[in-house]
C-alpha cells in the first residue's frame, strides 16, 4: 500500500522568509535570541498542530544521556514560554495561564519539532512507528533541508537507526 504525506505547510514560503522569521510577530522574533534558530521557530510555527503532532509522535530520544539532556532542554524552551506569556501580560503570569498558554498554543509539539532540527543527533525514528508518520517525519525533514540549505543531508536511513549520522 502506497501512502500520500500528510506533512504541509499552512503556506509556503520563500527560504529567506524563515531566516527573517517573516511569519511571527516582532516580539516573537526578538525573543530568539540565536538569530540561526529564526527559521527553525519560523518554520515549525507554519505547520499546522494535528501535522506537529503526527511528526512528533515519529520521534524519540537515542538514549538515557540524550533524554536527560531534552528534559533540561524542555525545562528553558519553559522558562522562555514563561518569560514571553509575562512581557504579553505585563505581569507574572499564574500557574494556570502558563499551563493554558501551554496548551493552547502546543508548546509541547512545538518544543519536540523543535529538537529534532536542534540535537538530530540525539534522536531516532521509532521502528514501529506507522507509514504515515515515517512520511510526516521525512517531509519535515525533506522541508527543513531545503531551507537550512541541506542541513539535513543525512536523516534519511533506510533502517531505524540514529536519524543523523
Amino acid at each position: 500500500m502506497e501512502y500520500q504525506s500528510i506533512f504541509h505547510e499552512r503556506m509556503v514560503m520563500p527560504r529567506d522568509s524563515y531566516f527573517q522569521g517573516n511569519n511571527l510577530s516582532p516580539e516573537h522574533r526578538a525573543m530568539i535570541s540565536d538569530k540561526n534558530d529564526r527559521w527553525k521557530v519560523a518554520f515549525i510555527d507554519n505547520i499546522p498542530y494535528y501535522v506537529q503532532k503526527e511528526i512528533g509522535y515519529a520521534f524519540g530520544v537515542s538514549d538515557e544521556e540524550s533524554r536527560k539532556h531534552y528534559a533540561t532542554m524542555c525545562s528553558v524552551w519553559l522558562h522562555g514560554e514563561k518569560y514571553f506569556l509575562g512581557e504579553h501580560l505585563k505581569r507574572e503570569p499564574t500557574p494556570l495561564e502558563i499551563v493554558n498558554d501551554v496548551e493552547r498554543f502546543h508548546i509541547g509539539e512545538r518544543f519536540r519539532l523543535f529538537y529534532i532540527l536542534q540535537f538530530p543527533e540525539k534522536m531516532k525514528i521509532y521502528p514501529d512507528v506507522s507509514s504515515e508518520r515515517r512520511l510526516a517525519a521525512r517531509g519535515f525533514l525533506s522541508r527543513a533541508k531545503e531551507i537550512s540549505g541541506g542541513q539535513y543531508n543525512n536523516f534519511f536511513p533506510d533502517n531505524d537507526e540514529r536519524i543523523a549520522a
